[in-house]
């Protein structure tokens, strides 16, 4: 419950609520529907509101919320250039020690144009720069 009312308050902070899109509407009115969980709203949203999926997510990023982040992170899919284009996009906004789960995250990914983005990241925690290491020796 309380992820679905803090992505209802990014949602509306954002203006979404108030978008005269009856298409738009119609995907937020499924935040309401308890029987909906992340994976049925992601299946969802790529599968009917794709071109809504940059102004779903960028307000849940914004959040600051470790988990959504991770969730939103673990459901990219590496065949979603959009999805992709969107973890590079966090990468280099990102803050290396604050955000350093997220990070791990996406290494764990192992999406090679990810990784490349994470090395190219400045300031690195350790931990992070390992992982993409640990990745690429175990790729070759």
């Amino acid at each position: 419950m309380y992820q679905k009312d803090m992505i209802r308050s990014a949602w509306k902070s954002a203006g979404l609520y108030d978008e005269n899109d009856s298409k738009l509407q119609q995907f937020l009115q499924q935040l309401d529907d308890p029987t909906q969980c992340w994976a049925e709203m992601i299946a969802e949203c790529r599968r009917s509101y794709a071109s809504y999926k940059s102004k779903l997510i960028g307000p849940l990023i914004a959040t600051g919320d470790k988990l959504v982040r991770l969730s939103l992170i673990r459901a990219a899919l590496p065949s979603a250039e959009d999805e992709m284009t969107m973890l590079k996009d966090y990468i280099g906004k990102s803050d290396p020690v604050r955000e350093e789960t997220e990070l791990k995250a996406i290494a764990l990914k192992n999406v090679a144009a990810l990784n490349r983005s994470l090395k190219t990241k400045a300031n690195l925690t350790p931990a992070v720069s390992a992982l993409i290491a640990k990745r690429a020796a175990t790729a070759k």
